[in-house]
Order: C-alpha cells, then structure tokens, then sequence
C-alpha cells in the first residue's frame, strides 16, 4: 500500500504548531520539504473510461491525495506544477464538442503565448503557454465502485474531504493513449530542476496521485470548515494571491500584492524568484477577504543582511485580524545575502539551510472573515529579503470560554449600535436586531461559531449602512447650504 501523500503535506507542514515555535516542531519530512513545489505528471494508458460533463467556470483544483493545487511557474517560465497556493483555472467547452475542455490559467497574467494548459512538449514538460492537446482535456467523475478500487489498491485517502466529487483529468495522444495528469514526486524523476514534468509507461489503472478536485473559492472555503481541526489542518494558502512571488512579469502592476511603499524587486515566473527590498522602508500587504472564521497558522520566510540594529523598524512579517496585528521579525545574517544564493538552494533542494530562513509562525484566530498579511521595513541601510507565504487552517474555534466572551462583546457592540440611534437601512436593522435575539447554549462550540458569525455580517451591514447614510446625509447638507447661499445671493442682488 502506497503511502498517503496528502497526509505527508500535512506531516511536512507541521511546522506549523499551537507552540508558534516552528524549529522545534520540524520533522524530517518537513527538512525535506519546507515549501518546494510538486511537478506534473501524466500518465498515458490504453484502459477505456466514460468521459462526464463538468460546469463551466473557475476552480482551484487540488490533488485530493496531496492537497496541493496546479498552479503555474515551476522551476522556469510558466511550466505546470503543484504548490501550496494554487491558481485559478478556468474550465471551459472546447468548441465542437460535447466533453472536451480548455483549461487556462486566469490567476494574475496570461503568458506571451496564451494561457492554456498544453500537452507535454518536446521534453515533456507540461507548460501553461502552449496549444490545447487536439481532443481537449476530458473529466470522468469517480464512481463509488472506482473510489473503492483505489482504496483497496492505495489507501484511503477520501475520508476527509467530505462531500466532494473526484475526477480523472485526461485526454488523448496522438498515439491514442489516454494521457492522466498525475503528481510527479520530487526524487522519482531525473529532472534536473525542483521537480519536473513526465509520461509515464502503461499502468493498469491510474495512480491515487492522479485524483483531482474541482473547487470553486466558496468550495474550497466550505470545504475546509467541513474538513479541518486541530489534529488535521488543511492548506488554505490559495486564499492568497501569489504567495511566492513566482506569479507575475516582476510588474507591481499584476503582482497581486497591495505595495503602499515601494519595494525593489516584486519577484517573477520563475518559482525560484524571491521579493526583495534594498536600502529602502517598504510595506507589502494582502487584505484576504470572506475567508472561513477559526484558528489559522501562518509562516514565511524572511532575512536581512548588514547590521543587525539600525534606526527604523527591522523588517518584519506581519498579520493583522479585527482585534490585533503580529509580528516576527526576519532572520538576521551578516554577511550579503544572495538572491542567485537562494534560487540555488531551491534548485539544488538544500532544504536545511533554507529552513534557516523560515520565521516563527503566527497563530491567529479569525472573527470576521478578513485577514491582512504583509511585510515591512523601515530601515534605510539593510537588504530585505522574503517569500513563501504559507496559510494553514485549523477549524472553526473550538474554547467554549473564548467563544463565549466573543459573542457576548459582539452582543454589545451589536446593542450599542441600534442604541444610537443612527439610521440605517431597515432591512439592515432587523436583520441585527434578529441576531441579537440569537441565544446559543454557551457549551456548544458550534452553535456559538454559528451564531458568531451571523452576529459579526449583521453588525458589519449595519456599520456600513450607518456610513453610507452619513455621507448622504452629509452630501445632502452640503448641497442645501450651496443652494441656500446662491438663493441669499440672487435676493441681495435683486433688492
């Protein structure tokens, strides 16, 4: 029985801990691996399979055994791969057919070429700037009786994604072999760079790894709540856009990150590219929204050279939730560091040594589905370097006392806004008054998650109602004081 891929992420994530010290909770695997992309593969065989309809529309597709999601920029270029942060693919009906699809990468750019997802070249690397293959790229829906299967042969590896649909993506070659995408693990090919793209020989049926899902943003979001706690906690990294700077033309223009100071180099194609800010303050951040509320665990990577201390703020990573910002300051090193120096230990996989760039992680815990991530500095005389955004999420909160006292100050907040007063929309106000009428038993973890989170929307509304009404209000009176003053004008000017 094949080991349980999408349970090694989980292993190899485990950096992430409750203790929020991350060197102390690295394991082998996580050595192995802190952050490096997964390459694809396909594999080609000559077993017929019923192709199914799927709904047009864009997804995050994950590898249901390894939880990591396609995403572009490999090791060069706009190459295929799997990363921790995935992109979204659109899938839609290749013309004239009835089950065939295009599949294109709509995360930030399109390549020079096109953003299509391609069949494997001449050195059969999978690319997301080439041709369609001619049949279209098809899906069939796992039968029960096929998920038993790859249970039986594999392990199981369905039982935590609950609810959801599973799917072989393939198509056909020009020697009509059926080509199925599949991982390719890092160390079982002899491509040179991270991880690379391959066909396979015939196999008798497809490979666990070659088991894909098709996840809408709200999918995913729900997906998660249903899935992940404490013990197993799910990548929730795609929640952010590019968050190894690997996805983007070195453009602050498309690079997916708010830049309220400037920084020197926003990274590029290339996976082993890293952001950089050189003799300069800078600040760097994404506000994530409509995100699932509950315990997440956050990491990156950061370091300057030069002196250790120096006038302004070090540069620091940071996280910042609706009651409190956190930091972790870069890794410090004297000597110059070396952005070629770190595109190597990516490609020569020197995991040890990059695990020495990796900063503490920030635990938070998420109310009202926002979250801000950023980088910042301030000094003037260091270079700082940082990349690799990592987001792993918990589960909803699950401390009965926690909970209760965030449901009780949101009560409160939620009366002090109706005792003032101001108007607001009147659906808007009955909503808050009805979930100010909520009473959840305080020892039940879900009904106080639940009842949290229809509390926090209905005073958000509300405190965006009362805005919108102040500015008009505000508007108003500002227009019947310049009327007002023309009128007084006019009458001066005719007595």
């Amino acid at each position: 029985m094949k080991s349980n891929l999408r349970n090694l992420f989980m292993v190899s994530a485990a950096i992430i801990s409750i203790g929020g010290n991350a060197e102390a909770h690295t394991s082998q695997a996580a050595k192995e691996s802190p952050w490096l992309p997964t390459g694809m593969s396909v594999k080609a065989t000559d077993n017929a399979i019923t192709p199914n309809v799927v709904k047009e529309g864009e997804y995050y597709i994950r590898c249901s055994e390894a939880g990591t999601f396609l995403s572009g920029s490999n090791s060069w270029g706009v190459r295929l791969s799997l990363k921790d942060g995935g992109d979204l693919i659109s899938v839609k009906k290749k013309s004239g057919t009835a089950d065939a699809y295009i599949l294109k990468d709509v995360s930030l750019v399109e390549a020079s070429a096109g953003s299509q997802i391609g069949e494997p070249t001449g050195d059969l690397q999978l690319f997301i700037d080439q041709t369609t293959p001619a049949s279209g790229y098809k899906f069939h829906k796992l039968t029960a009786e096929e998920i038993k299967a790859v249970d039986n042969e594999y392990g199981t590896i369905f039982s935590r994604s609950v609810g959801n649909d599973y799917y072989y993506i393939y198509y056909t070659n020009a020697n009509g072999k059926l080509v199925y995408l599949t991982q390719d693990i890092p160390g079982e090919s002899n491509h040179s760079q991270v991880s690379g793209i391959a066909v396979a020989s015939d196999e008798n049926m497809p490979p666990a790894n070659a088991i894909w899902e098709l996840l809408t943003r709200e999918e995913l979001a729900q997906d998660l709540i249903n899935n992940a706690t404490p013990e197993y906690f799910m990548n929730a990294t795609p929640f952010l856009v590019n968050p190894d700077f690997s996805r983007n033309y070195g453009s602050a223009n498309n690079c997916g990150w708010t830049i309220d100071k400037p920084i020197s180099n926003i990274g590029g194609l290339n996976e082993n590219f890293i952001a950089s800010a050189t003799y300069r303050p800078f600040n760097i951040y994404q506000t994530i929204t409509n995100i699932p509320n509950g315990d997440y665990g956050i990491v990156a990577y950061g370091v300057y050279d030069g002196d250790k201390n120096g006038d302004g703020t070090n540069p620091r990573f940071y996280v910042k939730d609706a009651n409190q910002t956190q930091y972790k300051t870069f890794k410090h090193q004297t000597t110059a560091f070396s952005r070629d120096d770190w595109s190597g230990k990516f490609i020569t996989k020197n995991h040890d040594e990059l695990i020495n760039y990796r900063l503490d992680t920030i635990m938070v815990t998420v109310w009202d589905n926002t979250l801000t991530i950023g980088f910042e500095g301030g000094r003037t005389d260091v270079n700082a370097y940082f990349d690799n955004v990592q987001i792993l999420y918990y589960g909803v909160p699950t401390n009965l006392s926690s909970l209760n006292t965030k449901f009780h100050n949101l009560r409160t907040q939620g009366r002090n806004i109706i005792n003032q007063n101001k108007p607001m929309g009147a659906d808007i106000k009955a909503a808050l008054q009805e979930a100010l009428s909520l009473t959840p038993d305080e020892q039940e973890a879900q009904q106080l998650n639940n009842a949290i989170t229809t509390l926090s929307k209905a005073i958000t509304a509300a405190q965006n109602s009362q805005k919108l009404y102040g500015e008009l209000a505000s508007k108003y009176q500002a227009e019947v004081d310049k009327l007002s003053a023309e009128a007084q004008a006019l009458y001066k000017s005719a007595i």
